[in-house]
């Protein structure tokens, strides 16, 4: 017998089933929720990315800006010592670090983060290294810089990075290593430095002008003979024929001769007076004044040469704070037992000369320079010596 269409019994779909639909809504639910999570999970590692960042801005003299490229590299502490990302450059970095230029701009930033599996993100304090190169005939900045530390919700202060140019001679391309060795970098740190970088002055038209100050300086002894005219006026006064005989002048010229004679005399004694009486190297003599030993090489009997950074040339300069170092770097600027003036330390024969330090400061003849630096003042003479004013500080040797 065949059963009738409406007795045959059709299966139930399902998801007309209580289970079916339970699980239909419990399946949406995770679904909605994960969605919720990752959106939140994302915003959350954006807000909690804090970089500290160094800000370099290459200029010249002038203050227009130099197309500068530069190589960084982080260390971390020692539990994370490379547990850190870069957020700036976004690029991936080589074996010797993250490469970021100027490009055209004033300016180029490195920003790094610690990394996901550092315990105390707030907390973790990290140093950088950067490399950079100088051209040939400019002399890079430093020896020290002083940078603008901005923390928020903190006044903003200083830190002093240190500049090393290898090899210490501008008239070659350079490389230039830049570190910080007194501040470690919190996140949320960022450091603007200028990094003002000029080109040598010519010294081959200065040395010739310091020279002839020396002679002027006997012109005003000269000049007073000139003043005796009133020797000449009795004769006017005299209409007697015997006054012209008394036109005897002439035998004033030999007081003219005097005066050279008085010249020596009047020569600074020690090169500390000799700088005093040039009046730009307050701050070298300063420091020199400090340290008993460099000070008695200064007014001692010599012969000694000095080469004096002027005080344009220490501004914004952070000494030694240790006695021996400070020592070390200003007997590192004399000549203690030769007084060279000028013209003996460039005349195309000398690579060095040596200095109380122990050492020798490399001396290039074209452009010249001795210890990286460009004499500025030659041959400021003093019965001990000779000084020559510089434009730069010289590095401590040996």
């Amino acid at each position: 017998m065949t059963e009738s269409p409406e007795e045959i019994a059709l299966p139930v779909p399902w998801y007309k089933k209580p289970g079916g639909i339970a699980m239909l809504v419990i399946g949406a639910l995770l679904i909605v929720g994960l969605i919720f999570g990752l959106i939140w999970a994302s915003s959350d590692d954006d807000a909690e990315v804090v970089a500290a960042s160094v800000v370099f801005v290459p200029k010249d003299a002038t203050g227009a800006g130099l197309d500068r490229g530069f190589l960084a590299e982080v260390t971390g502490t020692s539990d994370f010592p490379n547990s850190y990302v870069w957020v700036e450059p976004n690029a991936a970095p080589g074996l010797g670090g993250i490469a970021g230029s100027t490009d055209g701009s004033d300016r180029v930033t490195f920003a790094w983060a610690p990394a996901a599996e550092v315990i105390e993100p707030e907390a973790w304090t990290s140093t950088i290294t950067l490399v950079g190169s100088s051209p040939a005939g400019f002399t890079p900045p430093g020896p020290v810089v002083e940078c603008v530390l901005a923390r928020p919700d903190e006044q903003n202060t200083t830190v002093s990075m240190d500049v090393v140019a290898d090899p210490p001679d501008p008239a070659v391309e350079q490389v230039v290593t830049y570190t910080f060795p007194n501040h470690e970098f919190l996140p949320d740190d960022t450091v603007t430095c200028e990094l003002v970088s000029q080109l040598p002055p010519e010294t081959t038209t200065t040395v010739p002008e310091t020279t002839t100050t020396v002679p002027e300086t006997t012109v005003p002894a000269t000049e007073p003979p000139a003043t005796e005219p009133p020797a000449t006026e009795p004769p006017a006064t005299e209409p007697p024929a015997t006054d012209p005989p008394v036109t005897t002048p002439p035998v004033t010229d030999p007081p003219a001769t005097d005066p050279p004679a008085t010249d020596p005399p009047s020569q600074p004694a020690t090169a500390t007076e000799a700088l005093q009486a040039a009046g730009d190297y307050g701050t070298f003599l300063s420091l020199a004044s400090g340290v008993p030993d460099v000070q008695a090489l200064l007014d001692g009997a010599g012969p000694i040469t000095v080469f004096a950074p002027n005080d344009a040339a220490l501004a914004g300069v952070t000494p030694p704070t240790d006695a021996a170092e400070l020592e070390q770097l200003l007997r590192s600027h004399i000549v203690d037992g030769s007084a060279f003036d000028a013209a003996s330390v460039f005349d195309g024969s000398r690579t060095e000369v040596p200095v109380a330090s122990g050492g020798t400061q490399p001396v290039v003849q074209d452009p010249p320079t001795v210890g990286g630096a460009t004499v500025v003042q030659a041959d400021l003479a003093s019965v001990n010596g000779f000084s020559h004013g510089i434009n730069a500080l010289m590095p401590p040797t040996p």
